[in-house]
């Protein structure tokens, strides 16, 4: 049939878009979107969020001729409620029924019911029907199409959908930059935003987080200045994102300057912003800054859970993990439920300070709340039981893992490299291999260390080779994401608990108040092995 240029219809009640509804119940099954009678049942009630839309499903399904504007009202209820398999279900009895045309509201919910699934194979389908028959594709429908590529992860295709729209506008351009972005091409989408005659305060909101997202912190750090030269308006997202920019970089005037902003904008009240604020404190070292927004915070209505979540990760991350702890507990105390990020946390300060009690308090806790043991958590828990000297429950938490993650096998392997166990660090190692979960760097560096320990020098030979040969490649990116992100490792450091304090050292370090007598009690130490025989090895520097 010829194209038809009518407009979008201001209501359900509009004459539709498609002006031969028998033609379209002849071409449903080509399309692929066809029941048969018996799959035909009705939107379950128990899945129901929005009454409205129960109501408008029994309005349809009461009535034997049912309108495009009762169809409507449910398809689209049913992309507006997440319920995309039941929008998709009902767009098929539409079809298959042939009364009533579809209009542009309920072809572009149909869309985004496939960009919720992620089917990119019925989202082309319905694209290539539309074609077919002639569909008026006005802006809308073509930035619902270009959405549901862009968000099933067809890169291609959305750029080749954009490049055969007729009209574009901003929404266009944002979501083939985003499309490309989420595709890791990062040059491509830079070509697009520089292109782009439509830059909104989205559009460059787009490009900045989108740069972050792939690892081009710098490059998103340039883009915000040059925002800010040509004087866009910044939003609350636009803030959020400068302030995790300036966290990710550790620039605590950038951070500074952007929080100045924020209490001229007005914008501290915003959860997200005030969010954003704490942890960029967190992340740059100011904990003094971020526990006086914390404070405001407790004075504000909200909900508070990620404000102490962010407490504990933020005295984590800059090696305070008492403080850590104790705030763990006072959050635990003023009747905040723990989510498992915040439980990771304050296992990752005990295995840091070496409190396996206080571990094992977390770990019950974990049990008691019904959290479910998931990768992270359990690396966290493997590594926490490992560093104080457990090995058997850091292995026992690892083999019940329902799941497990690169990172999960990395941790369980140092931790037997840590324990000189360097033949199960190798054998480990090859389970790994062969269950096709691909090693990262840290876990090539832990089989060198588990070689070393053991002593087994033709085995860290072949590893080494294999990191030569495979790994190394991303070295020099990796080192220079960390130079850029600030990221520094951790010196040689030892703990002992006596008396309900712990007593950390620190390599080279004499912050210890009786640092002295420590150095004289190792000098002695030392003087006393010397007697009984001990030497140095310099044959395996």
């Amino acid at each position: 049939s010829a194209p038809l240029s009518l407009p979008v219809p201001s209501s359900c009640n509009s004459a539709p878009l498609l002006r031969r509804p028998q033609s379209l119940r002849a071409r449903a099954p080509e399309a692929g979107l066809t029941r048969t009678p018996h799959e035909r049942v009705p939107v379950p009630s128990s899945c129901a969020r929005d009454r409205h839309f129960d109501d408008a499903r029994g309005v349809l399904d009461e009535r034997p001729k049912r309108s495009a504007a009762a169809w409507t009202a449910v398809i689209a209820g049913c992309a507006r409620a997440g319920r995309h398999s039941d929008g998709m279900g009902a767009f098929a009895e539409m079809l298959a029924e042939g009364g009533a045309a579809p209009n542009a509201f309920v072809l572009a919910a149909v869309l985004r019911c496939c960009s919720g699934l992620g089917d990119v194979e019925s989202g082309k389908r319905i694209h290539g029907w539309l074609l077919r028959n002639g569909v008026h594709l006005d802006r809308v429908l073509c930035n619902a199409v270009l959405d549901m590529y862009a968000k099933c992860g067809d890169c291609e295709r959305a750029k080749r959908a954009f490049r055969a729209m007729a009209e574009v506008d901003a929404v266009s351009w944002n979501i083939v930059i985003s499309a490309c972005l989420q595709n890791g091409d990062v040059l491509g989408s830079v070509q697009l935003f520089d292109e782009s005659p439509v830059r909104d305060t989205s559009s460059w909101n787009t490009i900045i987080s989108g740069l972050m997202r792939n690892g081009c912190a710098a490059k998103a750090l340039d883009r915000l200045y040059h925002m800010a030269r040509a004087g866009v308006e910044f939003n609350h997202y636009t803030y959020s994102t400068a302030l995790a920019l300036a966290g990710m970089l550790s620039l605590l005037d950038l951070g500074r300057q952007l929080h100045g902003r924020v209490l001229t904008a007005a914008l501290e009240t915003d959860a997200f912003v005030r969010s954003s604020l704490m942890d960029m404190y967190c992340k740059c070292g100011s904990m003094n800054a971020a526990v006086l927004i914390f404070d405001r915070w407790s004075h504000l209505t909200g909900d508070m859970k990620f404000a102490w979540s962010t407490m504990v990760t933020g005295y984590v991350q800059n090696g305070r993990e008492e403080e850590a702890f104790e705030f763990f507990r006072l959050m635990l105390r003023q009747g905040v439920a723990a989510d498992q990020f915040t439980l990771t946390s304050a296992v990752a300060a005990c295995a840091n300070a070496g409190m396996v009690e206080q571990g094992r308090q977390v770990h019950g806790c974990v049990e008691k709340l019904g959290h479910s043991f998931d990768a992270p958590l359990v690396s966290t828990i493997v590594d926490m039981y490992a560093k104080c000297g457990n090995l058997e429950d850091a292995c026992r938490m690892f083999d019940i893992a329902p799941t497990k993650n690169v990172a999960l096998w990395t941790s369980m392997l140092c931790s037997y490299a840590s324990h000189g166990k360097g033949r199960m660090a190798i054998e480990l190692f090859n389970r790994m291999i062969a269950e096709k979960i691909k090693p990262n760097e840290v876990t090539l560096v832990g089989v060198l260390s588990a070689c070393s320990h053991g002593r087994l020098v033709s085995e860290g030979e072949h590893f080494f080779k294999l990191m030569q040969e495979d790994k190394w490649r991303d070295t020099s990116k990796l080192r220079s994401l960390m130079r850029e992100r600030g990221v520094r490792k951790q010196p040689g450091q030892s703990w002992i608990h006596l008396k309900n304090i712990v007593h950390t050292f620190v390599a080279g370090d004499t912050a210890h108040p009786r640092s002295s007598e420590i150095y004289t009690c190792l000098e002695k130490l030392m003087e006393r092995l010397k007697e009984l025989g001990y030497t140095s090895r310099f044959d395996l520097v």
